[in-house]
């Protein structure tokens, strides 16, 4: 039977039944009230599950791209990423000589049990690749596809963008008692020379993150490690001839500080 006729049928009777207890006329009891409806809200969902703590992969889309950490303002770097594991110094936002703004290059990440970021930035200090854990919130990340390529060996330095190499030039090493050191380090700062060091270190110096193997100081400093240029540059190239600096002639130097940027890694092979 159709359900609209099966509605039709119960309504004459159920208007009898209203009428009858109305007037009291009946000891019959009166229809007992429909079920309420069954409860259809939705259960409120469990909560996100927190992240589990571990190293947290950056994305090198292939080993094309490093990942430079700015600094918009002072931050204390930590031995392991905890905020109960002992603390560093400050870590400044501008880079020590020229004071532009610093970018340091990140070498790790890792999430904590809490939930929260962090990542490690090589600082230029010695023992070479130093590096401490900063809060992720507290620097802003940006990818580079730039790298510098120095080949002790062949006694030359490449320039790299993405996975294209875009420029190979002869250059100086250090000598067999000053060794150029060897590892994975970045560019610290770029700074025009002072007009008297222009002789001694061309028109602009790239400080590194590495420091000599051999020499704990040097004209005035602790034998930081860089690249740069020299007034007899072209009679060096292609020769162990410097304090473990990389020399190169002016036009590349000139190349090298108008498009490297603080943060930029430098690998250095034997």
């Amino acid at each position: 039977m159709p359900p609209g006729l099966l509605i039709r049928l119960a309504a004459p009777a159920a208007a009898i039944a209203v009428v009858l207890a109305g007037c009291g006329g009946s000891d019959q009891a009166p229809p007992e009230r429909p079920a309420p409806p069954p409860d259809r809200t939705a259960p409120a969902p469990p909560p996100a599950p927190r992240p589990a703590p571990g190293p947290v992969r950056l994305d090198d889309r292939g080993g094309t791209v490093s990942w430079t950490a700015g600094l918009p303002r002072a931050v204390r770097g930590r031995s392991a990423p905890s905020v109960s594991a002992p603390a560093w110094a400050w870590i400044e936002p501008r880079t020590p000589y020229s004071r532009r703004r610093a970018g340091l290059m990140v070498t790790g990440a890792y999430r904590d049990a809490q939930g929260r970021g962090w990542v490690r930035v090589q600082l230029a200090m010695r023992p070479n690749g130093t590096a401490v854990w900063v809060p992720r919130r507290s620097v802003r990340l940006s990818a580079t596809p730039l790298r510098v390529k120095v080949s002790l060996a062949a006694r030359r330095l490449e320039v790299w963008r993405g996975g294209e190499r875009v420029g190979t030039w002869s250059a100086a090493i250090g000598r067999p008692g000053t060794p150029t050191p060897v590892g994975r380090f970045a560019i610290e700062d770029l700074v025009p020379s002072p007009p008297d060091r222009l002789g001694a270190y061309g028109r602009y110096v790239l400080t590194l993150t590495a420091y000599s193997p051999t020499l704990t100081d040097f004209d005035g400093g602790q034998g930081q490690s860089a690249i740069h240029g020299a007034a007899d540059a072209d009679a060096r190239l292609g020769r162990e001839a410097s304090f473990g600096c990389v020399v190169v002639g002016d036009e590349v130097l000139e190349s090298l500080y108008r498009t490297l940027r603080p943060g930029t890694p430098v690998e250095i092979t034997a």
